[in-house]
């Protein structure tokens, strides 16, 4: 894959596990990625709980969420494909609820294959009324502009 250096831990947790062949092309879509945010930020919290506390400190909003159509059933699947499929025994429901509701919540990108979580931006960003706009998709970076009122 092209993008292997921004991946490469959670590729080959999968590769380890045997969860998808070698040749998937990370380019296409596949049904592993909706996973695969939740999979990075709980690898984050298991090596790096210093960084993953930006995210631990965001609204997940699960109160609401959990009355989505068919949120909670996925988020319990997402947690047993971690612990059974992946070998993340550690993995709580818990877990998994809260990094999924970060990443929704809090997530910018989502119209595209890529989620990308900026904590800093959450916080600068945060009103039940946007205030701010991006000026191009995300990427390592983004780049805003305040909204007029």
């Amino acid at each position: 894959c092209g993008e292997l250096s921004a991946h490469g831990t959670e590729c080959e947790l999968l590769a380890v596990n045997k969860v998808f062949p070698p040749s998937m092309n990370c380019g296409a879509p596949h049904a592993l990625y909706a996973v695969l945010a939740v999979v990075r930020a709980l690898l984050l919290k298991r090596d790096h709980p210093k960084d993953y506390q930006a995210i631990d400190d965001l609204m997940d909003h699960w109160e609401e969420r959990r009355k989505e159509k068919g949120v909670v059933e996925m988020v319990r699947f997402m947690g047993a494909f971690c612990r059974n499929k992946l070998g993340m025994d550690w993995v709580t429901d818990t877990d998994v609820r809260h990094a999924f509701g970060v990443l929704k919540t809090n997530g910018v990108g989502h119209g595209s294959k890529k989620c990308f979580l900026y904590p800093n931006l959450s916080l600068i960003s945060h009103s039940c009324t946007a205030n701010l706009d991006m000026v191009d998709r995300p990427a390592r970076t983004v780049q805003l502009v305040a909204k007029r009122m």
